[in-house]
């Protein structure tokens, strides 16, 4: 089956998606004063969480897209759904690192889940790229 510019919409729509995740997990915590600690914390993990929980709900609608379409779309969608779930693993990972946080290290891990976030924000662009590249060369 030839990629149509609906396949293309409905690729564009799912990384979008993933992007605006990324963006809106990205938001940058306060500084560690006046025992913020836990809020700050609490908002990082529930921003992960959505993050993960939307990263599920892409992986679904592409396993949904992958039943009727065959071809090159087929393997665009099976390289997205392993993208998305290589994804998810890394959330789950800076998740437990989250949780697993003390006072003494918060920001530290709070730096590296803002760096991890805007790596993936980055890996979702580079997604959505490969993918107009694909239907352009169609």
């Amino acid at each position: 089956m030839k990629p149509t510019n609906n396949h293309l919409k409905y690729l564009f729509s799912v990384l979008s998606i993933a992007l605006f995740i990324g963006m809106v997990s990205c938001t940058q915590t306060s500084e560690n004063k006046d025992g913020l600690f836990e809020d700050e914390k609490s908002e990082v993990a529930e921003n992960l969480e959505k993050m993960k929980k939307n990263i599920d709900d892409a992986i679904d609608d592409v396993e949904d897209k992958l039943d009727v379409n065959e071809g090159p779309v087929e393997r665009s969608l099976e390289e997205m759904k392993e993208g998305l779930e290589e994804s998810k693993e890394e959330v789950n990972t800076e998740l437990k690192m989250v949780k697993d946080a003390t006072e003494d290290n918060w920001e530290d891990v709070k730096s590296g889940t803002n760096k991890f976030l805007s790596n993936t924000e980055n890996k979702f662009k580079e997604m959505k790229n490969g993918i107009e590249d694909l239907f352009e060369e169609s």
